[in-house]
């Protein structure tokens, strides 16, 4: 099984390396526009994004749903929430801020479609 995966690996990275360079005039003018658009292999833009303190780095990370890599990272919460809003603001996503010490949730804003909007409003 590693040999099938390290082959697969490899094959992949060829293929998306010359996708992305070679696909870019191609993707002008057919189907590469909808692939970027669609966001690709990367997770659905519509999960949220969380904001929390990572103690072992001892820096702020912002972090969709079940992704691998960070939105952003810093020192200071505040350009961490910065810059995850805007995101939130681009992708119409939730932004969930956690608190430091014991990560409990701080705050939640929707930038878009609201699963549970609030009653008073039609």
């Amino acid at each position: 099984m590693a040999g099938k995966s390290g082959g697969s690996g490899g094959g992949n990275r060829g293929g998306s390396g010359a996708g992305r360079s070679g696909g870019g005039g191609a993707s002008r003018s057919g189907s590469g526009g909808s692939r970027s658009s669609g966001g690709g292999k990367g997770p659905s833009p519509n999960k949220p994004i969380w904001v929390g303190h990572d103690q072992k780095s001892d820096q702020w990370r912002a972090k969709r749903e079940d992704a691998e890599r960070a939105i952003a990272v810093g020192d200071t919460k505040k350009e961490v929430v910065d810059r995850a809003r805007q995101v939130a603001r681009n992708t119409e996503s939730e932004l969930i801020i956690t608190r430091k010490d014991d990560h409990t949730i701080q705050s939640r804003d929707s930038h878009g479609h609201d699963p549970n909007p609030p009653k008073d409003k039609d």
